[in-house]
């Protein structure tokens, strides 16, 4: 608003007529006050936004009704693409009755008022599309939509009598692709997480409840160079015997 408003005053005092003092009128106030609607521009949508950004990365703040925020976003993005177009209609017809499109008019214009108002709605859209994006990717991170796998292993040390049981179990979970009974921990499990809450949720709340588990060792794989196995998600077991841990030496 605060643009807009020293564009307004620029050309409002630049159609004065010349006087004593301005013998060559006072085309000269578009430039002066365009200059202070460009640092609105740079104070408001750049070092603000920017700190604005990083107080919301330091001291993130879940979204408490995503509607209401895609409402709002929504409003504010239509309204600046309206007052864009509404700056970009005379543009147009301008450019057009000379011949030229219009970013070559655009560019060689000299009154800066034009330009500042485009610069600045263009800026206000895009800043407006850049939120929706980022509220869409924080609403599908909050849902489960979209993660990136955390792969890990974990060694099970589980009492004899319970191994055949807590490994069939272990073995359909659908974070486990693969595990085997081998080493001397007896229960190798090789499991993918959404991140590490969803890998200390697994081990508190899903592997707490299974029977005969003595000792629990887990190590985060950090890069794989070679791998076998199902690449999804979700299949557990040994091909042809799903649910079963394999055997290996």
């Amino acid at each position: 608003m605060a643009v807009l408003v020293f564009l307004l005053i620029g050309v409002l005092r630049s159609v004065r007529p010349p006087d004593d003092t301005h013998p060559l009128g006072y085309g000269r106030e578009r430039f002066f006050w365009s200059l202070f609607a460009a640092l609105g521009i740079f104070l408001g949508g750049g070092v603000l936004g920017l700190e604005e950004a990083v107080r919301a990365a330091v001291h993130s703040s879940a979204v408490h009704s995503y509607p209401v925020a895609y409402l709002v976003l929504g409003t504010t993005i239509a309204l600046d693409a309206f007052a864009l177009e509404i700056a970009l209609r005379p543009l147009r017809e301008q450019a057009a009755g000379r011949g030229i499109s219009l970013r070559s008019y655009l560019r060689r214009s000299t009154d800066p008022a034009p330009a500042t108002v485009v610069v600045g709605q263009g800026c206000a859209v895009i800043g407006g599309v850049t939120a929706a994006a980022g509220l869409i990717l924080a609403a599908l991170r909050a849902s489960g939509g979209y993660h990136l796998l955390l792969a890990a292993l974990l060694w099970l040390t589980v009492e004899p009598a319970h191994l055949d049981q807590t490994g069939r179990a272990i073995a359909r979970h659908p974070e486990v692709p693969f595990a085997a009974t081998t080493g001397h921990t007896n229960l190798l499990i090789s499991a993918r997480f959404r991140g590490t809450r969803h890998l200390y949720h697994y081990i508190t709340a899903r592997l707490t409840g299974l029977p005969g588990i003595r000792s629990l060792e887990t190590s985060h794989i950090v890069g794989r160079f070679k791998q076998a196995g199902p690449a999804t998600l979700g299949l557990s077991g040994s091909p042809g015997h799903p649910g079963q841990p394999a055997q290996s030496g």
